[in-house]
């Protein structure tokens, strides 16, 4: 096979150059969020939500109403799709008449983690992305209640994955020391869990590492460990 690579143009420049960011693809859009913005012109970090269509080639650029994550970088994002209870407002409107049933499916974008110079953050964000263009949508961020939650430390350059309703985070840093922690976000209870990972092996305290999902399996691989090393090792954690 051959492996054909074509530019695509961007002549508006949007979204404008970055690194650190994050991105996620959910059906035919490529969405990017943050990222270090910072430029000789604006020292203002970016934390508007671009969609690209892969499809038309184009960019569709958010505007919601209402508190949003503050621009960052390091962070993770990942997209769950289940069923949710409609909000109060919009069963309201409808005067109720969906026969009963109180829950829809629906597609919600999370942020985690992430920094901005020397503050870092545990906060996690969601925005539905049922109804992105609707200028109403906006971004909730989720408050934990701590008295049954494990609260996660704060993070950067961790990683991130959406596996059966549940967003799943490994390693990062808290400014100190490297996280060898498996933590668990239940999106339907939106409570934090530490996982107590299982076997022989322990996987090692890892930052700026990669990892993606194969069935049922986190694939994680490279990073830096708590020694400053770049490592080589692949591991995965079913």
């Amino acid at each position: 096979y051959s492996y054909i690579a074509s530019p695509i143009e961007n002549f508006d420049r949007v979204p404008a150059p970055r690194i650190g960011h994050s991105a996620v693809l959910i059906g035919n859009a490529f969405i990017v969020f943050a990222g270090d913005t910072v430029t000789n012109a604006s020292q203002i970090l970016d934390n508007k939500l671009y969609f690209f269509n892969i499809t038309s080639l184009k960019w569709t650029i958010t505007s919601p109403e209402g508190a949003r994550p503050i621009g960052r970088y390091g962070h993770k994002i990942s997209v769950l799709n289940f069923e949710a209870p409609i909000p109060q407002d919009e069963l309201d409107e409808s005067n109720n008449n969906n026969n009963g049933n109180n829950l829809r499916w629906s597609s919600y974008l999370y942020v985690f983690g992430g920094q901005l110079e020397d503050e870092l953050f545990n906060d996690i964000w969601k925005f539905d992305l049922s109804n992105f263009r609707n200028p109403k949508t906006h971004w909730q961020k989720i408050q934990i209640d701590e008295s049954f939650s494990y609260v996660p430390p704060k993070l950067t350059n961790h990683s991130m994955i959406a596996y059966d309703d549940k967003l799943y985070i490994y390693g990062g840093t808290d400014g100190r020391k490297i996280s060898d922690k498996l933590i668990c976000f239940d999106a339907s209870n939106e409570i934090f869990i530490d996982c107590k990972l299982k076997g022989d092996f322990k996987p090692p305290a890892l930052e700026e590492h990669t990892c993606t999902l194969y069935q049922n399996l986190m694939f994680v691989y490279g990073g830096r460990d708590s020694l400053n090393n770049s490592t080589d090792i692949l591991f995965c954690i079913d």
